[in-house]
């Protein structure tokens, strides 16, 4: 889903509930669904495209049908989106430590000089852990504590996380060699 497409469905969503406003009936049981959807749409746009970023990245590093290509998309990605991020801290550390030290140092100066991205990531991952709130609680009778605005607003912030992303995997970053250090031993003192 593009980013015109997200600001689409907020505007017809908007619509519809003005609409509704007007009738005076069903007008909390929209807005309060819609925001249900909308956040379900941002959560799913997002995971789209950094897992195409992190597919697109080994295809460009390897070659297409390279084996470890397969390793990546069916031990890394495929379903695995989900925990590469510690949602209710509220921080990247663990997403920049999957990378290695070369990519947490990169991003560890990357927000450390721009309280936008710093924002950004928080609004992220504030959107994150909202989705799986509602996903693994009953969608039904979940209140969502977000209106429809404040999830378009988080939408519109953490789009720069994620664009950010995009442009560092794409980034010609060499892969440092291992020094059998864990990911987890990377991950100490980031400022997210």
């Amino acid at each position: 889903m593009s980013e015109a497409a997200m600001d689409r469905l907020f505007e017809e969503s908007t619509s519809l509930v003005e609409f509704l406003n007007q009738s005076g009936k069903f007008r909390v049981f929209a807005d309060e669904h819609l925001s249900k959807i909308l956040l379900l749409a941002v959560a799913s746009h997002f995971e789209k495209r950094m897992t195409d970023a992190v597919m697109r990245w080994s295809k460009q590093r390897l070659s297409v049908d390279h084996p470890l290509v397969n390793l990546i998309k069916n031990k890394a990605v495929s379903r695995q989106y989900h925990q590469w991020f510690v949602w209710e801290e509220h921080n990247a550390s663990k997403f920049f430590s999957l990378f290695g030290k070369r990519f947490l140092e990169y991003a560890k100066q990357s927000v450390k000089g721009d309280e936008e991205l710093h924002r950004s990531i928080r609004s992220f991952l504030q959107l994150g852990n909202e989705r799986n709130r509602l996903v693994h609680g009953d969608y039904v009778t979940f209140t969502i504590e977000k209106s429809r605005d404040d999830v378009y607003l988080l939408y519109k912030d953490a789009s720069k996380f994620v664009n950010w992303f995009q442009q560092a995997v794409d980034r010609d970053l060499e892969v440092p060699e291992q020094t059998g250090e864990s990911p987890a031993d990377d991950r100490a003192d980031v400022p997210t």
